[in-house]
């Protein structure tokens, strides 16, 4: 790429950024909650519709006015990848940001998880075959379960490198799939780390809510045991 059309890419891509941010600070000030289904719902609208759509409509705007332009990609095709990088990666950044580096400690029982995730994600990514990539999620699934959301968010990210690395070397089965254009390999990608976070978030959401009811069980047990203790008849 030349200077100018890599400035031009940023652009783009840093408009995205900036109108989700947008859209999404004028709702809510409050830090991103993917468990929230209110605020969910706005990161879709806004994050992952509202901001491509408007890259896009000016990505075919250059595309009509100026023809001499390769970008790479048509409009449809710019929209469906960034969209699908925006739902992906975000989650994945705000879980690693928010988290304490205090709390990093994990378990050595559970250490085992992540690394059966790192000695399947290479072999799964560099060969034809797709039965062992989708071995992935269940590992995935049991780090999020034993060790929580961030170390699940990490390894995702982890995953997500290693499978861009593979794919965009021509290895995997990603690569091995009849494509209309070299994009086509990368979009499946996505999908497939985007229905890895969809997974990730879906179990989260339940985890919440149990840890809620947990909460919730246990005031109730404390009062239940305070008033028991302080009263005459008792």
């Amino acid at each position: 790429l030349t200077v100018r059309m890599s400035l031009l890419l940023s652009a783009l891509n840093l408009l995205e950024v900036l109108v989700a941010a947008l859209l999404l600070r004028k709702r809510s000030t409050a830090p991103p909650q993917f468990i929230s289904r209110d605020y969910l719902v706005r990161f879709v609208c806004f994050g992952i519709l509202a901001a491509p759509l408007t890259s896009g409509l000016i990505v075919a705007l250059l595309s009509f006015f100026w023809p001499r332009i390769h970008l790479g990609a048509t409009p449809l095709q710019w929209i469906a990848a960034d969209s699908l990088g925006i739902g992906i990666v975000t989650p994945i950044c705000v879980a690693i940001l928010r988290w304490h580096f205090g709390a990093a400690h994990i378990g050595k029982r559970h250490l085992i998880y992540l690394f059966l995730l790192a000695a399947a994600t290479p072999y799964a990514f560099s060969h034809p075959g797709g039965p062992l990539l989708f071995a992935i999620y269940p590992l995935l699934a049991l780090i999020l379960i034993r060790t929580g959301m961030r170390w699940a968010a990490i390894s995702t990210l982890l995953v997500a490198v290693a499978g861009c690395w593979f794919t965009l070397h021509g290895q995997g089965p990603f690569t091995q799939t009849p494509s209309l254009t070299p994009l086509d390999p990368i979009l499946l990608l996505q999908v497939f780390i985007g229905s890895a976070v969809l997974l990730l978030y879906s179990i989260s959401l339940v985890l919440e809510r149990e840890w809620k009811v947990v909460q919730q069980l246990e005031k109730i047990a404390a009062l239940h045991a305070l008033v028991s203790e302080n009263s005459r008849d008792a």
